[in-house]
């Protein structure tokens, strides 16, 4: 239909969409945040092949980056979530807030729960969090790369959390204990900041799958730890977990390193548009 949009418009267009199917879907009946998961895929292939009709083509759907495994990332984003989120929980453990139980379990041993985690993460990064990433690191990040490496990373990863926000406030499904008020600004923060992690292994490899590990191993480690955490305080939301001020903070430190590692390195605008660093640019 449009086949001479800017990349700009495109990282616009797709957003718009996103957006709106996002609102639509809150409102389906027993919506679920697996099936809300589908939401930026289907953006992408409303881009794909209604929009800008990329789709038709073997060589558009190159630049989505599932064509490449980005091995060189993978200890990176198997790692880095955990790490995280085991000392933000060993934090509200050892200060009280709340303390380690297996109550949750229903019978299973710790042990079990750990075996059975290694499936669980591997669906997840297969099925939902390749769906999230095809759209955001993968169609999204590279178009809002005219705006400069650093600016696309913060600003892909503001768009994600902003997608959210109708699951949030329209739902009880997804971040429904705590103050509105608190929990959403630390929300849109914090995916803010991952966004520069998950995006990073995506602009390293050229390639999407590291970015769908570390988002699914975040969420499943943020999952199992809720798991094995008993709290009556209403500060565990806000200390720790996805909206957590702790992992903000390490997440943060983390982020930090990678923007300073990005400066040091050569941005150059091709005619297209797209940002190269070192020569090298996701399209």
């Amino acid at each position: 239909m449009f086949k001479n949009l800017s990349s700009l418009a495109k990282s616009m267009i797709f957003t718009v969409i996103v957006i709106a199917l996002a609102g639509l879907f809150s409102q389906l009946p027993g919506i679920s945040g697996e099936v809300y998961m589908f939401s930026p895929v289907i953006t992408v292939l409303i881009m794909m092949f209604i929009v800008t009709r990329d789709g038709y083509s073997k060589s558009g759907w190159v630049p989505l980056g599932v064509h490449k495994l980005g091995l060189k990332k993978w200890g990176f984003a198997f790692v880095a979530p955990v790490v995280v989120h085991l000392v933000g929980y060993s934090i509200l453990w050892v200060s009280g807030i709340g303390e380690i139980t297996t109550a949750n379990l229903k019978g299973m041993s710790p042990v079990t729960m750990i075996m059975a985690t290694i499936p669980m993460l591997l669906i997840y990064t297969v099925t939902f969090s390749l769906f999230e990433e095809i759209g955001w690191r993968g169609y999204l990040l590279p178009h809002l790369q005219r705006l400069g490496n650093i600016r696309a990373l913060v600003l892909s990863g503001f768009i994600h959390g902003c997608w959210h926000l109708p699951l949030i406030l329209l739902t009880d499904v997804y971040h429904a204990e705590g103050s509105r008020w608190v929990v959403i600004p630390l929300f849109l923060v914090s995916l803010t900041i991952v966004g520069i992690l998950i995006g990073h292994v995506r602009m390293a490899t050229n390639s999407v799958w590291p970015a769908a590990i570390i988002h699914a191993v975040h969420n499943v480690a943020w999952a199992r730890f809720a798991l094995l955490t008993e709290s009556d305080s209403s500060y565990a939301e806000i200390l720790t977990g996805d909206t957590g001020i702790v992992q903000l903070v390490l997440y943060g430190a983390v982020a930090v390193l990678i923007i300073r590692n990005m400066k040091k390195g050569t941005q150059v605008v091709n005619r297209k548009g797209m940002i190269f660093r070192n020569s090298k640019t996701l399209m």
